[in-house]
């Protein structure tokens, strides 16, 4: 997450950047800076009203990668929080939102959401749990405040099917 634009504006981000990511880029040893340097393509971002903001570097992200990352995360901070193990099988969705979303999405969505988690600038959470499933739960997850995804995990007994 270091090398995403927004973040670097984070002087802990940062740091950790110039301190680690460089030093293990030069080393050779760092597979997302390998991946960084070889996918990173200039390309116009637009926001989802089609609005154009700028060329920016882009890299593809592996989708099945960042689900089990939110998976564990859900899983451990669930576990936390409520001294319950979060079942498996359960649908996730989840969005990456613009840096400029941060603050109406906060808004939005964590004062409904009681249970929360902060570690100073770098990592932040908070989460609600719906009425009739306690593991069907709405996530907000920030890092270096400038990163935010929302996730949501739902019984798939629940779902409709289209």
């Amino acid at each position: 997450m270091v090398c995403d634009n927004y973040v670097l504006q984070n002087p802990i981000a940062r740091q950790i950047f110039h301190l680690k990511m460089l030093s293990s880029q030069r080393q050779g040893s760092s597979v997302i800076a390998r991946e960084v340097i070889e996918g990173a393509r200039l390309q116009p971002l637009y926001t989802d009203g089609g609005n154009y903001i700028g060329e920016f570097h882009t890299l593809s992200v592996d989708e099945e990668r960042l689900k089990k990352i939110f998976e564990r995360l859900i899983q451990g901070l669930y576990y936390d929080s409520q001294k319950s193990r979060f079942p498996s099988g359960y649908k996730m969705e989840f969005r990456r939102h613009f840096p400029w979303e941060f603050e109406k999405v906060f808004a939005d969505l964590a004062n409904r959401m009681p249970q929360r988690k902060v570690s100073g600038q770098v990592f932040g959470c908070a989460f609600a749990k719906a009425i009739e499933d306690p593991f069907s739960t709405a996530w907000l997850f920030w890092f270096y405040e400038q990163i935010m995804f929302s996730v949501f995990m739902s019984n798939p007994e629940f779902l409709i099917e289209d």
